[in-house]
């Protein structure tokens, strides 16, 4: 027992006492500011590009689809995604689709992987909110662990 812990010491203190510099150039990028404001605007730096909400709603997502978002993303300009995963909120005012791959499991953690792959292989940044749903949650939530809503009516009277 004594030698898994100074183990797993060694280890933990190996990986906090990285080069300070390797950070630091993580950060480095290749833009040189010109002195044209506008082509500078026009032409900004991969940092610099914006990065935008994924929704995968109901889990509708296939491979095929993810190929053709992150590719339609990077043509546009942005530069990275948070994958949201949440159910339709408009099922009631039109059919419900049928629900796709369920948040975390076998099937969505293999398309989130595939997400990523192909946001790597864009050079794009890819990101998740961790919990599905418009509310935090997620399947292994259950009904006592929960949010939970306040709800009171008030009736004055005489």
């Amino acid at each position: 027992m004594k030698n898994i812990l100074i183990i797993i010491t060694a280890l933990f203190w190996a990986g906090c006492t990285q080069p300070e510099n390797k950070v630091v150039q993580a950060f480095k990028t290749d833009f040189t500011p010109s002195t044209d404001l506008e082509t500078d605007f026009r032409h900004p730096p991969d940092y610099a590009r914006p990065r935008v909400y994924w929704w995968w709603l109901e889990g509708n997502i296939s491979k095929e689809g993810i190929l053709h978002d992150l590719t339609e993303m990077k043509k546009a300009g942005i530069q990275g995604a948070i994958v949201f995963d949440a159910g339709s909120s408009s099922h009631t005012s039109v059919i419900r689709t049928e629900a796709g791959a369920v948040f975390m499991s076998d099937e969505w953690r293999e398309l989130f992987t595939y997400a990523c792959l192909v946001a790597d292989s864009l050079n794009m940044e890819m990101s998740l909110n961790i919990v599905s749903g418009w509310n935090d949650g997620g399947p292994w939530v259950t009904p006592e662990e929960s949010s939970k809503k306040m709800v009171w009516s008030e009736l004055n009277v005489q």
